[in-house]
C-alpha cells in the first residue's frame, strides 16, 4: 500500500507541474506505447503463476505505468524538459525495471542472485527521483542558495 500511495503521490505531483493537454502529448504517448508493451509482456510470462494475485499485480503495474506516462510529459514543457529527461523520467523507468525484474524473479525464475539487480535499480529510482523533486523546487520556488541567504 505504501509504494502505490508513493506512486499516486507522485502522479499527482507530475500532473501538476505538467497537466495533459492536447497538441502536447508525444513524450506520454511514446512512453504509454513502451509501457503497454513492456507490462504485456511481463503479465504473458507470468500470468500463469499469479493465481488470486493477478488483479492487485496488474493494478499495480498500471498505477507505476501511469506515474511513468507523468513524469514522460513532463518534457512536454520547455521549461521541465530538461529535469523531466535528466531525473524523473530515467527514475520512473527504473521503478518500472526493478518492478518487473522483481515480478519475473517471484513468479517465474526464482534466483536469487537477481535481488541485487532489483535493488540497484530500486535505490536508482529512488535517488533520480528524489533528485527531480529537489531541483523542481529548488526552479519553481526559486529558493536562494545558501550564499544569498547570509
Amino acid at each position: 500500500l505504501g509504494f502505490m500511495t508513493t506512486h499516486v503521490c507522485n502522479s499527482l505531483y507530475f500532473l501538476q507541474l505538467q497537466p495533459l493537454q492536447p497538441g502536447k502529448l508525444l513524450p506520454a504517448f511514446l512512453a504509454f506505447v513502451i509501457l503497454i508493451i513492456t507490462c504485456s509482456l511481463i503479465v504473458f510470462q507470468i500470468k500463469d503463476q499469479l493465481g488470486p494475485m493477478m488483479l492487485p499485480i496488474v493494478a499495480y503495474m498500471g498505477l507505476i505505468s501511469l506515474m511513468t506516462i507523468l513524469a514522460a510529459n513532463l518534457a512536454a514543457s520547455e521549461t521541465l524538459k530538461s529535469i523531466a529527461l535528466k531525473y524523473f523520467i530515467p527514475g520512473a523507468g527504473c521503478f518500472v525495471l526493478s518492478d518487473g525484474l522483481l515480478a519475473l524473479n517471484k513468479f517465474l525464475w526464482h534466483r536469487h542472485d537477481l535481488d541485487i539487480p532489483v535493488m540497484i535499480t530500486y535505490g536508482l529510482a529512488v535517488l533520480l527521483l528524489t533528485l527531480g523533486f529537489i531541483n523542481t523546487e529548488w526552479w519553481t520556488k526559486k529558493i536562494p542558495s545558501k550564499s544569498s541567504r547570509g
